[in-house]
């Protein structure tokens, strides 16, 4: 599914509330069409087009904070299975 068309009524702040809360899950308003009178109920309508918007690519960058660290002997690697064989 490419996008989905909705039609909201109510008051125009709580109609850009909840685009904006689409918004914040990750979606994106592809159309957000004119406000009309609402027939036969309070407030306006509008009629907007969403998807799911693509993926961001975020990049970060680590600085080691262990290198203080004082230097641990590597330990003796020790067989499994019937009897321990030291390596």
């Amino acid at each position: 599914m490419d996008h989905v068309e909705m039609r909201m009524i109510g008051e125009p702040a709580d109609m850009a509330a909840v685009l904006e809360t689409l918004i914040q899950a990750g979606y994106e308003v592809v159309a957000n069409g004119k406000t009309y009178d609402a027939r036969g109920a309070f407030g306006k309508r509008v009629y907007a087009r969403v998807r799911r918007a693509a993926p961001r690519t975020t990049t970060a960058r680590a600085d080691r904070t262990d290198r203080a660290r004082k230097q641990v002997p590597p330990r003796q690697h020790r067989e499994l299975g019937p009897g321990t064989t030291t390596n």
